[in-house]
């Protein structure tokens, strides 16, 4: 091999430490109010809908040695 020419070494591993890692979660629910008659003001049905929340959180590797107090880490 050439001096001028470097052997590539694969950095699978270290590239995957750099990575972000996502964690999504997708939740679906129903809720029902109750609908008033404009005239009596009592209820005689239900109106539903359905919200769908979507959560993305980036997951950080903390390494087991770290020393910076948990309290600094948890969000006010």
């Amino acid at each position: 091999m050439p001096k001028d020419q470097k052997s590539k070494i694969p950095q699978s591993s270290g590239e995957s430490a750099h990575s972000p890692i996502w964690s999504v979660t997708r939740r679906q629910r129903t809720e029902l109010s109750p609908r008033r008659d404009d005239e009596t003001g009592t209820t005689q049905s239900f109106s539903s809908r359905t919200v769908t929340t979507t959560e993305r959180i980036q997951m950080i590797p903390v390494p087991l040695n770290f020393d910076v107090p948990v309290d600094v880490l948890t969000p006010i």
